[in-house]
């Protein structure tokens, strides 16, 4: 669970480094002549990995957001520690 600013940055990196390890082990299977049924299969554990880290930059971008919601519709200050991460979807 993604608790900081620091935790979720970590949490884009990981995205963006998963991503990549993809599609560079993808490339290596298709290179050992593999088919894609073999590939996507040896490759699920990955894509799980991914999913859980992007379902948790979800939960704390959607948690983040409320947050800031309520403090607009309340017109209360934003506490000084919580940050608001950019909008944007990972895919």
């Amino acid at each position: 669970m993604i608790r900081t600013e620091d935790e979720y940055r970590v949490g884009l990196r990981r995205l963006e480094e998963s991503k990549q390890a993809i599609t560079n082990t993808r490339a290596a299977l298709l290179e050992q002549g593999l088919d894609a049924a073999m590939i996507d299969m040896l490759l699920a554990s990955m894509r799980a990995l991914q999913r859980d880290v992007q379902e948790e930059v979800d939960a704390y971008v959607d948690s983040v957001l409320k947050l800031v919601h309520l403090s607009v519709v309340r017109l209360v200050p934003l506490p000084r520690n919580v940050p608001v991460p950019p909008v944007a979807v990972v895919a």
